[in-house]
């Protein structure tokens, strides 16, 4: 499924594409793909919200609940941060969810987020930017997507 929000994002830079894809992988994954294109150099975030306690190592997090646990793999076509964060209360009465953030660091025109989610396992996603293409690996399954120079338009590479 493919949400484009194109026509009613506004920032600093007239943006030329902006959207987010999810796909559902053989009910084993999902990916998630944030896609940013900028007229002008500007910047690009994810967030995933919880209530649950996130370890964060490297491109990846790991949320452990009372009975299942979900990992997450990111990989993105520029330089980016995994970090969590408590976002502001809007209610003081109630404690505020936990945050993980998936940013990218500096000014880009082209950006892409890739997030990879796992119930119960782990996976790993890797982009290359060069030929634009998302490589994805479920256990010993493999799925490459490509992405398309400068809009939301992707397809299956296999």
């Amino acid at each position: 499924m493919l949400l484009d929000g194109t026509e009613k994002m506004e920032v600093g830079s007239q943006v030329k594409a902006f959207g987010r894809a999810v796909v559902i992988l053989h009910e084993a994954a999902l990916l998630i793909i944030d896609r940013v294109v900028l007229s002008h150099p500007g910047c690009a975030e994810a967030r995933f919200f919880t209530e649950q306690q996130a370890s964060v190592a490297g491109n990846s997090a790991l949320l452990r609940g009372k009975q299942a646990q979900l990992h997450l793999a990111f990989a993105s076509n520029v330089d980016a941060v995994v970090q969590t964060a408590i976002p502001t209360p809007t209610d003081p009465a109630v404690e505020p969810p936990r945050a993980i953030r998936w940013a990218v660091r500096g000014l880009h025109t082209d950006m892409v987020l890739a997030t990879l989610l796992t119930p119960g396992g782990s996976g790993d996603v890797a982009i290359d930017p060069p030929v634009r293409v998302i490589r994805v690996r479920i256990g010993e399954g493999r799925i490459n997507i490509r992405y398309e120079d400068g809009g939301l338009g992707m397809r299956n590479d296999e």
